[in-house]
């Protein structure tokens, strides 16, 4: 069989290397179809002379696969059973087994390590390998639940054999709990697993250091709310203070467990905190060092260690089956075994676009696309060479298939459902019409207070969809980033988030901002809303949340589809995809948690959109001091007349300016800027259209009209 080997520093190579047999009556044969390259394999990479390592020592201690023979004494584990390995072998018997901690079983080995720390007789069993020899199968395979033993669900459970379990580690000893602040320190593998690991035990503030802006967004997408990629330790604090309130953080995760990382776990903790050291810095004889004499006076205490099996396996299984958690995202890239060593190079060089390998790679892969009805994007690949390849390849390890099979199942080509195109439409949404009578101004008004009653609870979140680009408007960039307003430049992003102070500033309520970005613009949106101090709000009020993408399909097959040789036919998932990018955020949660009971969601491009919500429905209010109702628009034609050339118009605020006529000291005051005019082609007098954000297509503000009759735009003198 083929097996990944140690040859000497920065050295490693597949190789032919002995099938295993079963040696002893515990033992069980697993046949790998995805290993993972863990961090502290890098340390081998690195040194691995000076662990004790041998030329043609077997490497690896993540991995999961499939059961192809059993001993005579192996319970629980049967042959054919998909399972995970712990990463280290265990009796599940002592003292420490029953105790939970099974790092310090008396027959504790690890796979992959030097020969030193094997105690199971034969050569030491490498997990980045066809086939694996598991000494006490019984307690070290765990059965996968069959719900999540699908060849497409194994990047989310690979994750789950060391560095989610290592996070979740950390988090249990520190005592992470629901509504607490965590700092994760390093954006590797298991820094990531810190992040997601807070976000389901429920911390409300998760803050990730690092330096690589690749791995930042990924945990962003993974739950952090705050990323800092500074290597001052002032700067961090005082960014630290700021998203807590001043307080510091609850909880912090060193998963790099190093003299200036400690430094900074003490600079972000909090009086009581802890700190949980997870990483392996201290191997390479970089030996953290405590702050004694601030654990003494800020009763900061320190806790952490080596992952103890697969102790926490049942309860990481559960997160993943009822979709709390997913760490699939963490690995960045699969490759086949035979290209390992590029994989240890690529983490070992930090690489962009690189955090975790997988091995298995298109074997692994192939199987995944062909269980989820997609094998020909397999075939695809074959086709494929070079960078070309490891593009469409990025861009298919990042699908769901398990939730591409089910909607490619319920929709398409099924006779029970007809294929996409015949797919009935839904019933058409109910229609408020405009007050035509005291029952209707009374319904209204019920509406009104019910609304804003809930805003001055605090039981309202607004969200924001803003994962387009301005390609439409000529706009290179995010298109909340587009400035609308003729006359002021004002983008999108900060006329939205001025509504968003108005609403808190006259109801007193809380108003938590959710902004749902896209993977192509999520970037330069964040670095917009931090270069310009988050539009005026509060940064802790305001969370980005990134959506997810789905492809296009066959509507007859339900394949999916390229545009390119080397690149899917992606969208962004849309209204479809909020609510499970807010859940997968924890931004759910965290709504509960803080008693919302209403979303009022809108779109970046409409500047023009204002509620007061009420439980259950969302009604439209105008609220502009110049607008009054007018008769519903029956058309376009009658409202704006006859066909014509279009020009700017705007509707100020009293922030922004005022309409002046030539002449005259008259003002009039509407409320946001947006919208346009247009002049008839016939010769009639000019009109602008006023579309402030509260106003409706059936209400105009009475200044909309005087442009025509030589008003004008002036600043407005405070």
């Amino acid at each position: 069989m083929r097996g990944l080997t140690f040859q000497g520093t920065h050295d490693v190579r597949v190789e032919d290397v002995p099938d295993p047999t079963i040696e002893q009556p515990g033992d069980a044969i697993v046949r790998v179809t995805l290993a993972g390259i863990c961090g502290s394999d890098l340390h081998i990479y690195n040194a691995g002379e000076a662990f004790g390592f041998a030329p043609g020592s077997r490497l690896g201690h993540e991995f999961i696969g499939t059961v192809e023979a059993v001993g005579p004494e192996v319970a629980g584990i049967a042959v054919g059973d998909r399972v995970m390995s712990s990463c280290s072998v265990a009796c599940g018997e002592c003292t420490w087994c029953r105790e939970g901690l099974a790092s310090s079983c008396v027959k504790w080995s690890l796979f992959g390590w030097a020969p030193r720390v094997w105690a199971h007789g034969g050569a030491v069993q490498g997990g980045q390998s066809e086939l694996v020899r598991v000494p006490l199968a019984g307690s070290t395979l765990h059965p996968m639940p069959e719900a999540l033993s699908g060849a497409d669900r194994e990047m989310s459970l690979l994750p789950l054999v060391d560095v989610m379990s290592t996070g979740w580690h950390g988090l249990t000893s520190a005592g992470a709990a629901p509504g607490q602040s965590v700092v994760v320190i390093g954006d590797g593998a298991v820094g990531l697993a810190g992040v997601h690991g807070a976000r389901a035990k429920g911390a409300v503030r998760i803050i990730c250091l690092g330096h690589h802006a690749d791995r930042l967004a990924t945990a962003t997408a993974l739950g952090a709310t705050l990323t800092i990629s500074s290597r001052d330790d002032d700067e961090i604090k005082e960014a630290v203070m700021e998203h807590t309130g001043g307080e510091g953080a609850h909880v912090v995760i060193d998963s790099i467990s190093g003299p200036g990382s400690m430094a900074s776990a003490h600079a972000c903790v909090r009086p009581g905190g802890t700190i949980a050291c997870l990483g392996m810095d201290h191997f390479m004889g970089k030996t953290p060092s405590v702050n004694w004499f601030d654990q003494f006076l800020r009763n900061i205490s320190v806790t952490g260690g080596l992952v103890p099996g697969k102790r926490y396996f049942p309860e990481l299984l559960g997160l993943v089956e009822s979709g709390a958690l997913d760490p699939a995202p963490m690995l960045s890239h699969t490759i086949t075994l035979d290209e390992a060593a590029d994989g240890y190079r690529l983490m070992a060089d930090r690489a962009e676009g690189v955090t975790k390998v997988a091995l298995g790679g298109d074997t692994g892969l192939r199987d995944r696309l062909e269980a989820a009805g997609q094998g020909h994007l397999a075939r695809a690949l074959d086709d494929l060479e070079g960078g070309a390849r490891e593009r469409l390849r990025a861009e298919v390890e990042a699908l769901d298939l398990g939730l591409i099979r089910r909607l490619v199942d319920g929709l398409v080509g099924d006779d029970d459902h007809g294929v996409a195109g015949e797919i009935a439409p839904p019933d058409p949404a109910s229609v408020i019409a405009l007050p035509r009578g005291p029952e209707d101004e009374e319904r209204d008004r019920r509406a009104r207070d019910a609304g804003e009653s809930l805003l001055r609870e605090g039981g309202v979140a607004a969200v924001l969809l803003a994962g387009g680009q301005g390609t439409r408007l000529g706009f290179d960039g995010p298109k909340g980033l587009f400035p609308f307003a003729p006359l002021t430049g004002r983008t999108l992003f900060a006329h939205h988030a001025a509504k968003i102070a108005a609403l808190r500033a006259r109801y007193g309520g809380g108003l938590p901002w959710y902004v749902l970005t896209s993977p192509a613009n999520d970037g330069p949106t964040r670095a917009a809303f931090e270069e310009n101090d988050h539009y005026g709000l509060a940064p802790e009020s305001v969370r980005l949340v990134v959506q997810g993408t789905l492809p296009a399909v066959d509507a007859g097959s339900g394949e999916i589809l390229r545009d390119a040789p080397d690149h899917l036919a992606l969208s962004p998932d849309g209204h479809g995809g909020l609510l499970s990018a807010l859940a997968a955020s924890g931004a759910l949660d965290e709504m509960s948690r803080e008693g919302i009971r209403t979303i009022f969601t809108f779109q970046v491009d409409n500047p023009s959109s204002a509620t007061t919500s009420s439980p259950g429905r969302t009604w439209p209010r105008s609220s502009c001091a110049r607008s009054r109702p007018r008769r519903r628009w029956a058309s376009s034609r009658a409202w704006m007349g006859a066909p014509g050339s279009w020009s700017t118009a705007t509707c100020p605020t009293s922030s922004h300016g005022r309409w002046t006529r030539a002449g005259s000291s008259s003002t009039g005051r509407g409320r946001s800027p947006s919208t346009a005019s247009r002049s008839s082609s016939r010769g009639a007098s000019p009109r602008a259209v006023c579309a402030c954000p509260t106003t409706t297509p059936s209400r105009r503000c009475r200044i909309s009209t005087r442009r025509a009759e030589g008003w004008s735009p002036t600043p407005r003198t405070p």
